[in-house]
């Protein structure tokens, strides 16, 4: 049995993260809507565990899957419309478009589809489980092999069609039926993973699917475009005559622009990408190059393919790495740091609304860039945005850390290929500007110093760039509502056998613990950076200190569920008053420790609580299902951190336990 309930968990973790990262780079759109699909999946294998027990929705599992898989290929076809007055995203409108709200519900119908199966199975082994909490331990050990499998399939750059079979072998392992049906599951588990090769083929970082199409001016090469997810997001370009006289011909104008205003000899370049700064760097004379990027097989095109090659030059040292973590280990001075267009169309793998470079753009994040920076450097950071409360927040953060608004430039003319401005600090003063180089006239100034009144700046508490203002857009508004309100009526409904206050008990402690797991995949990206093996070796963390919980109430060892719940209330209120800021400044191995224990206390206590109420539930299915639900209900509360600031995700979470534990008191379940 617990053989069982391990595998169904191993391949409902791995097939979470493999849906996520197949759906986001398939249906273009959903790349801004990561949560959505965690939600979805939580949604699935809530309502399949509060569900009756039915064999056949298992069997159907491969089908819907299949389905599911079909689905997404067929809305990659599409573009997505929306609304321009919260333009959170950037994509492209096709000429075959869908509104984003259909787009959406269907990716959140299949996805909860999907889950479905595998949570009445999970929620029927639990049930039929004759010690609840060595079978919860079961699914605490497959969850975890499920997201170090993913992890590992990440890191080997497999595609899909692998995480797939993966996962599919995985149930079948488990699977209990006859030899036909095992089967016929087999067949629609092997159509899953063929359906998902129809999108077209590319290269899987744990982060995109890259794809390259060769650029030319019909008489020679001009480079590649480089494709994550179908959004170009950059050229790698071979700076060359024919490149002046073709169309591309603005980028060279582009990449200049640092090098006009001042002649550097150490440079380091923030999201580098596939090597066009570090070739234009060394094309003005620079002796030492530093390149930063976070996503490996990027950085490997410009070892490889680049036609500068770039990475080869022994002046140039490339660093696979986010910004933020290098910038607050980095030694030593540069002459010149440059941030070109850091825009990853990517949010933060795992559960959470923010961006990979979310925290690049912050005043502590610039604070951190002046810290390397000696009396003469300089700080060029080139933004291309038709949102003009972007502007207005870098150059007003911008500000804030440096203690002297930026001088604006730009390339006039149609010299650049789309309107771009320079935001530079420089230190000593003195810029050396030059055609097709001009800087802002004060009129345009007069614009930016306006709007400081209104402006809120980026912080590490609000890192939100993209956002207008501290509100959540409306689009997110409408497709989280729907999750409530569907959440709330399969709990309310299927859930009547469990009864109200132990569902209402469950559902809060899953809400809680969603916003407490969230905030400490924030708290980590700041703290060690937003890279995928972070939020791997974090999320695994946190599935350690709850089996480390569930064993302790199971050997007798916890402490009794006031002292706990006393306990987690002094843990939220403690990472709410005490800034992170001071663990920045620790040496790597004490930053780990104390970060560990930041996590793991909370974390520890809210386990040892859900386990104890876990232990003493009459329908062990229905209460993890109301716990699976919960969980939905804490992935939309924490859209509330666009409003109210990423700590405060603290005192969202304070509410759900308090309210978990008058529930809790309300129910007064039975001995076990």
């Amino acid at each position: 049995m617990g053989l069982q309930v391990a595998a169904v968990s191993f391949v409902s973790l791995l097939l979470e993260l493999a849906f996520i990262r197949y759906v986001n780079s398939t249906v273009q759109v959903i790349a801004y809507f990561n949560n959505f699909v965690v939600v979805a999946a939580f949604l699935g294998l809530g309502t399949g565990s509060l569900l009756p027990r039915r064999q056949r929705l298992l069997e159907a599992f491969p089908l819907v899957l299949s389905l599911a898989v079909a689905v997404m290929a067929y809305l990659e076809r599409f573009g997505a419309t929306y609304d321009f007055t919260e333009d959170v995203f950037g994509i492209p409108v096709r000429a075959s478009s869908l509104p984003v709200s259909l787009i959406v519900a269907l990716v959140f119908a299949a996805t909860v589809a999907v889950f479905v199966p595998l949570g009445n199975r999970l929620g029927h082994l639990l049930e039929a489980s004759p010690d609840r909490l060595r079978a919860y331990g079961w699914d605490l050990g497959g969850s975890a092999a499920g997201v170090a499998a993913f992890a590992a399939l990440s890191a080997l750059a497999t595609p899909p069609w692998i995480w797939f079979t993966v996962a599919g072998a995985g149930l079948l392992l488990s699977w209990s039926e006859g030899r036909g049906r095992r089967l016929v599951a087999a067949a629609g588990l092997a159509l899953a993973a063929v359906l998902s090769l129809l999108p077209g083929s590319g290269t899987w970082s744990p982060y995109y699917k890259v794809e390259l199409a060769p650029l030319s001016d019909g008489r020679e090469r001009l480079g590649f475009a480089v494709l994550v997810d179908k959004v170009r997001i950059q050229d790698a370009l071979h700076f060359s005559p024919a490149l002046a006289a073709s169309h591309l011909a603005g980028w060279m104008d582009y990449y200049r622009v640092p090098y006009i205003l001042t002649r550097p000899r150490s440079v380091l370049v923030l999201g580098g990408g596939s090597g066009n700064d570090a070739a234009t760097a060394l094309a003005f004379g620079a002796e030492r190059v530093d390149v930063v990027e976070i996503d490996p097989v990027i950085l490997s095109l410009g070892f490889d393919l680049h036609p500068h090659r770039p990475y080869r030059d022994p002046r140039v040292r490339a660093i696979n790495d986010d910004a933020r973590a290098f910038l607050r280990r980095g030694q030593g001075t540069y002459d010149l740091v440059v941030m070109n267009a850091l825009d990853s169309h990517r949010q933060l793998p795992g559960l959470s609304t923010l961006r990979l470079e979310s925290y690049v753009y912050t005043v502590e994040a610039f604070r951190d860039v002046r810290r390397l920076m000696g009396p003469d450097s300089t700080l060029v950071v080139q933004l291309t945005t038709s949102r003009p409360w972007m502007g207005d927040r870098l150059y007003w953060s911008l500000a804030e850390a440096f203690g002297a608004e930026p001088r604006l430039f730009w390339t006039p003319g149609g010299h650049a290929p789309v309107v771009s401005v320079a935001f530079v600090e420089a230190l000593h003063g003195r810029l050396d500007v030059a055609p097709p180089v001009e800087e802002l006239p004060a009129s345009d100034l007069a614009g930016f110093r306006a709007s400081r009144p209104s402006a809120i700046l980026a912080t590490d508490d609000w890192p939100h760039l993209y956002l207008a203002g501290r509100r959540v857009p409306r689009i997110y508004i409408g497709v989280l509502a729907a999750g409530v309100v569907v959440a709330s009526l399969i709990v309310f409904g299927l859930g009547r056998p469990v009864g109200l206050a132990p569902s209402l008990h469950f559902l809060l402690l899953g809400a809680g613990f969603m916003l407490l797991q969230t905030r400490s995949i924030t708290k980590m990206a700041l703290l060690f950076g937003s890279t995928w093996v972070v939020n791997a070796v974090v999320i695994g963390f946190i599935l350690v200190c709850v089996g480390a919980a569930n064993a302790l109430v199971l050997t007798s060892r916890a402490p009794g569920p006031r002292l706990s719940a006393a306990c987690l209330f002094l843990c939220l209120v403690a990472g709410y008053l005490v800034p992170v800021s001071p663990l920045l400044a620790l040496p790597l191995p004490a930053r780990v420790v104390a970060a560990g224990v930041w996590v793991a206390l909370p974390v520890l206590f809210a386990s040892i609580l859900f386990s104890r109420s876990f232990a003493r539930a009459e329908h062990p299915a229905g209460a993890f299902g109301a716990n699976l639900l919960g969980v939905v209900i804490g992935g939309v509360l924490e859209y509330a951190s666009m409003v109210v600031g990423l700590n405060a995700l603290y005192v969202v979470a304070l509410v759900a336990y308090l309210g978990a534990v008058a529930a809790g008191e309300a129910w007064r379940p039975r001995p076990a």
